[in-house]
């Protein structure tokens, strides 16, 4: 029987142009540990499709593997960089009562009474809250010197400003900031530039 001749020039052609899907592989705790092509990568268990460019760029060595992180919860690969550059608009944090998520990331809860403020991370970033089971932590921001800013101002209205507040995100790992003496109205807004997608505000 006759083999059938392959045209060599059109496989590499073929080859060049077939489009290579990467997976970014990490641990329990949303550690990235490599980047691979789809085919090395077939028995591995925690994988995330990643985009081309990316990948290379993580491959090449532009971008170091201890600045990736996944989201575990969300199913989510994520930067650092762009992380910490994600948002240079104001943004006003919901109340917990109003918002329909089950999971946040950063809670802001206000109690009257005391007139205290405690500011918190989620387990899944190495912080306090516990709000979904998680095998590990992960630090979003290792190394840094990211601040959280919280402006509290008049209710729905970001351009009277009541309070300000500074914090490291350094100081929410493991443990939760607490500021007393905040005296604040009965209803007021609190608005941040964003480093995480889910933050919400609860006023007790």
């Amino acid at each position: 029987m006759e083999k059938e001749l392959i045209d060599f020039d059109q496989w590499i052609k073929d080859q060049q142009t077939k489009e290579v899907n990467y997976f970014a592989v990490f641990d329990d705790a949303g550690a990235v540990l490599g980047v691979y092509p789809e085919n090395a990568v077939v028995d591995k268990k925690n994988k995330i499709l990643i985009d081309a460019k990316t990948a290379n760029r993580i491959r090449q060595g532009a971008i170091h593997l201890h600045r990736c992180f996944v989201d575990i919860l969300k199913n989510k690969f994520l930067l650092t960089e762009s992380v910490s550059k994600k948002d240079n608009v104001l943004h006003r944090i919901p109340e917990k009562s109003w918002s329909e998520k089950e999971y946040f990331d950063l809670y802001i809860e206000y109690y009257h009474q005391d007139t205290t403020l405690n500011i918190a991370l989620t387990e899944r970033f190495s912080g306090t809250r516990k709000d979904v089971d998680v095998k590990s932590k992960s630090k979003v921001f290792n190394d840094s010197e990211i601040k959280v800013l919280l402006y509290f101002t008049d209710y729905n209205d970001p351009n009277i400003l009541l309070y300000a507040l500074s914090v490291s995100l350094n100081d929410l790992y493991e443990s939760e900031k607490q500021f007393n003496d905040i005296k604040l109205p009965k209803k007021f807004s609190v608005y941040t530039r964003r480093y995480f997608d889910d933050y919400v505000l609860e006023i007790k």
